[in-house]
């Protein structure tokens, strides 16, 4: 009788590693009177993994598209403002809104790039308006309003850094904990099944078996498309 075999886990991605299990999950439960403990516990770990991995995904999320928004508000009403003061009437205004204006008439709308390449360019913006000086920046009526966009920049690549800080501490370590109970589950149940197939075999385990050996074999074709679609040059994330 064919033993189920092993499953090596180690290069497996978190979301590879939960559709799998969520497959012998279903397995499990096809007939549930047959394993209906083990199907209980995995489900229970596979669940929790779930969970966790969403959460992970989650919480970059978080309170960052506030910061965002308002960043997006004041780069229009610092380009707005500056747009409807090239025309003032005061030369020194018109003047120096015209030089400092020129400088977003350069710079692609950032606030519809992706977030990376808008903050990049939020960065570059602001450093080209500090050039400027002060004083230019209060003669073209914007300083506050370069102020306003500095700070906020400032406080969404600061909360990003925190977040990314927090997630490395508490969730990362939270998901690696499920992921191997999940896996020490998983292998505690192939350890019984492959015992009962042993010493009493029946026709039940034995398609129940078939089944999971089945999956595992897609499991490792998967595995192998993705190396080499990776030694292709494409980015496949790892799993812890």
């Amino acid at each position: 009788m064919p033993t189920i075999p092993e499953l090596g886990f180690q290069r497996i991605t978190n979301e590879s590693l939960n559709g799998f299990m969520a497959l012998i999950v279903a397995i499990l439960l096809k007939d549930p009177s047959i394993e209906a403990e083990s199907a209980a516990k995995l489900q229970a770990a596979q669940q929790a993994f779930q969970t966790a991995i969403r959460k992970k995904n989650h919480l970059m999320s978080e309170n960052l598209g506030e910061i965002d928004h308002n960043v997006d508000q004041t780069w229009r009403g610092t380009r707005n403002h500056l747009k409807a003061n090239i025309n003032n009437p005061d030369e020194e205004i018109r003047t120096a809104a015209q030089e400092v204006f020129a400088v977003f008439s350069d710079l692609p709308d950032p606030t519809k790039r992706p977030q990376a390449e808008e903050y990049g360019a939020l960065k570059a913006l602001i450093e080209k308006l500090d050039a400027f000086g002060e004083e230019k920046l209060r003669k073209a009526l914007v300083f506050s309003w370069v102020k306003g966009l500095r700070e906020g920049v400032e406080a969404f690549m600061r909360l990003k850094a925190q977040k990314t800080e927090h997630k490395s501490d508490q969730v990362l370590g939270e998901t690696k904990q499920l992921r191997k109970s999940l896996i020490d589950t998983y292998n505690y149940i192939i350890e019984r099944l492959n015992s009962v197939m042993f010493l009493f075999p029946d026709e039940p385990h034995q398609r129940l078996c078939d089944l999971i050996i089945q999956a595992i074999n897609d499991q490792r074709l998967s595995a192998k498309m993705g190396k080499r679609k990776g030694e292709k040059g494409d980015d496949e994330s790892t799993g812890d």
